[in-house]
């Protein structure tokens, strides 16, 4: 059971790479999707609605298995993430000016992406803080974004949930990865193809 629950969470991570790469015409921070709902609803719906936000949430949960060795260590990054991101949602509400938020975006994804590709050899001691910084650029996305009849507190339980639900798909990728060494390469493939969705992203920005 363990083996298939591991096999299906990398086969998630390297399908939500593959529509990036396979719709060249989409927007890179384009939310079509979006719900009109007054709440969680809408906060849940939003990371799912954007590629670039569901490639950052997932790779973030892959590396923190790599970076974060013991058990209790791998919710350091995700914790980071999560933290950088409530502040930048209430950047994002009070419409604070914040040049530049599209496209540290798009260099998150890409950044992500490569360090899953490195498979966690590479040991960074201010990865937390750059996790951080990268969290608050996609949660100044969900506050600026929010639907006008959202309740505030409601919306942003509902963005938080999915970010949480995204860093597990991830974590249980780089579990799977960590008990079976087959895992790894279809890891470093996935951190590879949202390596690449970042490097076009970054380009439709500049």
């Amino acid at each position: 059971m363990r083996r298939w629950v591991s096999f299906l969470s990398i086969a998630t991570v390297l399908a939500c790479a593959t529509p990036v790469l396979a719709h060249p015409q989409h927007v890179p921070h384009s939310h079509a999707a979006e719900f009109a709902a007054s709440g969680f609803e809408a906060g849940f719906v939003h990371p799912f609605g954007g590629l670039d936000h569901l490639l950052a949430m997932v790779a973030v949960g892959g590396l923190a298995v790599m970076f974060g060795g013991a058990s209790h260590r791998r919710w350091v990054l995700p914790g980071s993430f999560v933290g950088g991101m409530l502040l930048g949602g209430v950047a994002g509400l009070m419409r604070l000016w914040a040049p530049g938020v599209e496209l540290l975006i798009a260099l998150s994804v890409l950044v992500l992406g490569s360090l899953l590709v490195g498979g966690g050899k590479l040991r960074i001691a201010c990865l937390p803080a750059a996790i951080a910084m990268f969290g608050a650029a996609h949660g100044y996305a969900h506050g600026a974004e929010m639907p006008a009849i959202a309740a505030p507190w409601l919306y942003g339980a509902g963005f938080v949930t999915a970010t949480a639900v995204l860093h597990g798909l991830g974590i249980a990728a780089g579990i799977g990865a960590a008990r079976r060494p087959v895992l790894r390469l279809p890891l470093r493939l996935s951190g590879a193809a949202i390596a690449m969705a970042g490097l076009w992203m970054v380009w439709q920005v500049l």
